[in-house]
């Protein structure tokens, strides 16, 4: 009995599934997480503003653009396994891009973390879609980011210590290992399983506006782009303006990063709200998401003078993040037809793409003109608004 428990195990970990699914989010995000909060106060040290940080991460952002065009043609042309471990691998050379400590050095690593993670979100969905039905993908989207949930827990606090107690190899070291795990573990699936339902149909040709006119013809697709797009520039504004606020409040960046860590690793109340959004349908928890997002990023800039306030704000905000997690992709993975999904998921991917430009373009203009608080108030505005837009949402989903 042992021994057939144990090949079950084995083969759920080696079969493209949920399980295989959220190990390798496991990797990506020990990755990802142990330079997140590194990254943005790194950049603030070494460039002296907040504007000069956003300007970096809309160049970075703007890169990712590009590449979005070109990926159904990766997709199809490498399969998305292969795609996905490319992502791994520009994951891995950004920490040492950040040991150079210069400003080149500073903004070859996000240019590599934001492309990484461009290449990592189409692979991992276009995997998903092909391996997963449409009933379990709530369950397969949710089990993925709860195997995630740990780096989370404490890669941003990790990374923080590492570099303020001279330890800075450490942290590079453990997200280039990890990078290249993920490449690793993602050529072990491609390999084990190289035939892909992307065969059956004609390679994909350079068709971008075709694919965004495809796109933006069905109202479901539409919808999902826009919530995708307002849960990804949270997490945006929350990874990288959260620090920076933290520290422009007089807190100090030790406390700030476990704040940051602890609101990460919330992760783990993932599959509570995948279990809500069975019960009570996927609609009322997109709402009230946004809704919470939007009253918590406004009452943050009046509690500016009171820390223990602002930091328990931004978590209430961050265990809403975790709610549209839970939701807000399904939203797309059950839309899409089955025969578009390279050129659809190609839009789709822009939800991440223009969520590292847009906000990052508009908050470095209003940075020339007003404090950091203006950027929590934009973000609240269009989280409001996006849960008026929730209603929407299908109730079937």
């Amino acid at each position: 009995m042992m021994a057939m428990q144990t090949a079950t195990w084995r083969y759920r970990l080696t079969t493209p599934g949920a399980l295989a699914f959220a190990t390798c989010y496991f990797f990506e995000s020990l990755a990802r997480a142990t330079l997140v909060t590194v990254l943005p106060l790194q950049a603030l040290a070494l460039l002296g503003q907040a504007r000069n940080v956003s300007i970096l991460y809309a160049l970075a952002g703007s890169i990712t653009v590009v590449l979005g065009l070109f990926m159904p043609m990766l997709t199809r042309r490498f399969r998305p396994g292969r795609v996905y471990a490319a992502g791994g691998a520009s994951m891995a050379l950004a920490p040492l891009c950040l040991a150079l400590a210069t400003p080149t050095g500073l903004a070859a690593a996000v240019i590599f973390t934001t492309v990484g993670q461009s290449l990592l979100v189409n692979g991992m969905n276009l995997m998903m879609m092909m391996n997963v039905g449409k009933r379990d993908l709530v369950y397969a989207d949710s089990l993925k980011l709860f195997g995630g949930a740990t780096p989370w827990l404490f890669g941003p606090a990790l990374g923080v210590y590492l570099f303020e107690h001279d330890a800075s190899l450490w942290a590079i070291g453990l997200s280039a290992a990890a990078g290249l795990a993920v490449v690793v573990y993602a050529g072990m699936l491609d390999v084990a399983h190289p035939e892909s339902p992307l065969a059956q149909v004609p390679p994909a040709t350079f068709r971008p506006i075709h694919s965004f006119r495809r796109f933006l013809a069905q109202p479901r697709l539409r919808l999902a782009w826009v919530l995708n797009f307002a849960k990804t520039s949270f997490w945006a504004t929350f990874f990288v303006y959260g620090p920076l606020y933290i520290v422009t409040v007089g807190i100090d960046t030790t406390t700030g990063s476990i704040a940051i860590s602890i609101a990460a690793g919330l992760l783990y109340i993932i599959p509570a709200f995948a279990w809500l959004a069975r019960r009570i349908g996927v609609r009322p928890v997109i709402i009230g998401g946004f809704a919470v997002i939007g009253v918590s990023m406004a009452l943050v800039t009046l509690a500016a003078n009171h820390a223990a306030i602002a930091i328990a704000l931004i978590l209430i905000a961050a265990i809403a993040g975790v709610a549209l997690d839970a939701t807000t992709s399904v939203t797309f993975l059950r839309a899409v037809r089955a025969r578009e999904r390279p050129e659809m998921g190609m839009v789709y991917s822009y939800t991440r793409d223009a969520a590292g430009l847009l906000p990052h373009t508009l908050f470095a203009i209003l940075l020339s003109f007003f404090g950091l608080d203006a950027v929590f108030i934009v973000t609240a505005l269009g989280t409001l608004a996006c849960a008026w837009l929730g209603r929407w949402v299908p109730r079937s989903m």
